[in-house]
């Protein structure tokens, strides 16, 4: 425990000294470009402390671990604020309910990373750019299927076709009659069940990850 506290002030300060130089407290640095990696090497240092903090569960018999996400992040539906979640750095909550979720449901940091930031190179690695058999899809010609990342933008500038930087993710429960039905840390500061149309203009893409069968 002494341990676990050492480390969350040591992340607090980090994030606090970085949120100081203009960083957005909502949005990934990394310029989201296919193959470019996180610019900032502290930034990564904290990704990777912030996955440690979560070793993943035993994962439960006979259940996949898209299951197990889904039903871990369903139970938290209605969850004020992000203080179990590690949510309470100078950083928004979206990203860490979504790992807390995550390590819960026993998946590791090879399938969805520690990272406080919500972009898709940042949550699914190098699986963004294709590779550990996650993969990243632009919203246009993908259907979201149920277990998928969900990636919003609420920047008011236009970002570039090739860009896939996020400010907000989700987690996909369903599609229905041309609606995306999400659970989402981070919105209103709880986390909330929501749904929206596919078309909606905020969601940027969805992430795949890959998710391991039950273990017999």
């Amino acid at each position: 425990m002494k341990k676990l506290v050492k480390m969350m002030l040591a992340l607090g300060l980090a994030a606090g000294m970085l949120a100081a130089v203009s960083i957005p407290a909502h949005a990934s640095p990394v310029k989201a470009i296919i193959g470019v990696p996180p610019l900032s090497t502290a930034w990564a240092f904290v990704e990777d402390q912030l996955g440690v903090l979560e070793p993943p569960k035993t994962p439960r018999k006979n259940e996949s671990q898209l299951d197990a996400m889904m039903r871990v992040s369903q139970s938290q539906v209605g969850t004020i604020t992000g203080l179990r979640y590690g949510g309470e750095l100078p950083v928004s909550w979206c990203s860490r309910f979504t790992v807390w979720c995550a390590r819960q449901a026993g998946i590791d940091s090879t399938v969805i990373r520690g990272s406080i930031f919500p972009a898709a190179d940042n949550l699914l690695g190098n699986g963004a750019m294709g590779s550990a058999g996650s993969k990243y899809h632009d919203k246009k010609g993908y259907t979201p299927k149920r277990g998928d990342l969900v990636f919003f933008s609420y920047q008011t500038i236009k970002l570039p076709p090739d860009s896939f930087f996020c400010d907000h993710v989700g987690l996909v429960v369903k599609v229905e009659d041309g609606r995306v039905f999400t659970v989402e840390g981070n919105c209103n500061n709880r986390v909330l069940a929501r749904s929206l149309p596919l078309g909606d203009s905020r969601i940027r893409g969805y992430g795949t990850p890959a998710y391991k069968p039950a273990q017999k």
